[in-house]
């Protein structure tokens, strides 16, 4: 990415990355209602709108990637030092940042979440730190697709203000079984008790043709729902694709329904491509082509 100008450009182009959310870098929501970056780490009215998302796109050397950042972050990165699902402030090549352990393509990774000021600094001493280990650049399609392999559920896709955690199969991310009180509980406890409407399933097709959303899902014959969310699993060689199923009579969706159905995705102006049936649960897909919400 160098050109005229020399190290002038290759700064241009990597501040050009990190800003239009490509490669290493991910744009933030809106600074002025941002949770823990822009209050804990950039302080009262500090610009603090962008973080690297850091996490390997094989899981074959997770050895290589945990050592790539060792050299970058002044803190102990093994997982007694380090657990997964925790954040701390720490520096990254003398800027603070505050790292998340948790990677949306569900292997060891990290999240740095950088004042905007140091974001090319952080960015070229990651880069450089990976070098020796064919760290490369990966655009956001290559995380999607990651992400639909894992069973990780994408927000405004997978997830939308009207799903509720009981149909995407999140249930073990709500306390049911404690006594501890959260916003929605009751409402749970309700929808859990009447039955669910909807599941989010998870569907793989034995052609390999190209999906994007919006395709009818059908069950024995009948419209039961619409795909949310399309992607090519290239661990798994076949395209995958997650929507939520409904009972045609308007009754509770119960996981033999779901598993006992004979099912198609209609393709525009063609025929609906079939799939193969697995007893599986998301998140994981196995061989099978319909993998049912916990």
């Amino acid at each position: 990415m160098q050109g005229r100008g020399g190290g002038q450009s290759r700064a241009r182009s990597e501040q050009e990355l990190l800003g239009w959310g490509l490669g290493a870098a991910r744009i933030c929501p809106d600074p002025a209602t941002q949770c823990h970056p822009h209050k804990s780490l950039c302080g009262p009215g500090a610009s603090c709108s962008r973080w690297l998302v850091v996490t390997p796109l094989e899981a074959r050397a997770p050895c290589g990637f945990r050592a790539i950042l060792q050299e970058v972050l002044d803190t102990d990165l093994s997982n007694e030092g380090f657990p997964f699902s925790t954040h701390k402030l720490v520096r990254a090549a003398g800027h603070l940042v505050r790292a998340v352990r948790l990677s949306f393509v569900g292997e060891l990774g990290w999240e740095l979440h950088v004042p905007k000021a140091s974001c090319v600094p952080v960015y070229r001493a990651v880069m450089a730190a990976g070098a020796k280990h064919g760290l490369v650049n990966a655009g956001y399609r290559a995380i999607d697709s990651l992400s639909a392999e894992k069973g990780y559920r994408h927000w405004h896709a997978d997830l939308r203000t009207d799903d509720s955690p009981l149909e995407a199969g999140l249930a073990f991310t709500c306390k049911l079984r404690s006594p501890v009180a959260f916003l929605g509980r009751e409402a749970l406890q309700e929808q859990r008790a009447a039955g669910l409407r909807r599941r989010l399933v998870c569907f793989t097709l034995e052609e390999k043709v190209p999906l994007f959303g919006l395709e009818a899902i059908w069950r024995s014959g009948q419209v039961v729902g619409h795909v949310r969310r399309a992607d090519f699993g290239f661990a798994i060689n076949k395209t995958i694709a997650y929507g939520y199923v409904r009972e045609p009579g308007g009754g509770p969706v119960s996981l033999d329904f779901v598993k006992s159905g004979d099912y198609a995705l209609e393709r525009s102006e063609e025929q609906p491509s079939r799939g193969l049936r697995s007893d599986r649960s998301v998140p994981g897909l196995g061989k099978g082509a319909i993998n049912t919400s916990r």
